[in-house]
């Protein structure tokens, strides 16, 4: 996970800037600089505007660094989700397969009530996959935040 911290450290050290030196222009200790950067507390946001300025970058500079990395965050997230639902659904599917050509196997040799309560059977967990993909659908758009 990333935080405010992160950011303020990856432009620090972008910047050339070691703790020693930021907290001396801030005139703050060096254990306050860990402390954010460490993610153990988040500046205020006038201290924010002070840590952008001893940077040579604007706040937003700072939290447009912080945005950035919740999308690419999110959209890994997502992106293993998806590759993951799309080989639970491969993994169905050959279940599914299997069990058909067993079923019409069954079904050419002749029709008896057993074998219709198995279809029916079948049917009805295809209509509960069914009703997961669809919300799968849902958790994923909550996950991008839409």
């Amino acid at each position: 996970m990333f935080s405010i911290g992160s950011c303020i450290k990856k432009i620090r050290e972008r910047s050339g800037i070691t703790q020693v030196d930021l907290a001396k222009k801030m005139g703050i200790s060096r254990s306050q600089i860990i402390k954010w950067e460490g993610r153990n507390s988040n500046p205020g946001i006038s201290t924010l505007q002070n840590i952008a300025d001893n940077l040579n970058v604007t706040i937003q500079d700072i939290i447009g660094v912080y945005e950035q990395k919740a999308s690419s965050e999110v959209g890994q997230r997502v992106a293993r989700n998806n590759e993951e639902h799309k080989k639970a659904i491969a993994e169905q599917e050959a279940f599914k397969k299997v069990i058909y050509d067993d079923l019409e196997l069954v079904l050419e040799r002749g029709e008896d009530e057993m074998t219709r309560e198995l279809v029916n059977h079948i049917d009805d967990c295809a209509k509960k996959v069914r009703e997961k993909d669809r919300s799968w659908f849902f958790i994923k758009k909550k996950a991008a935040g839409e």
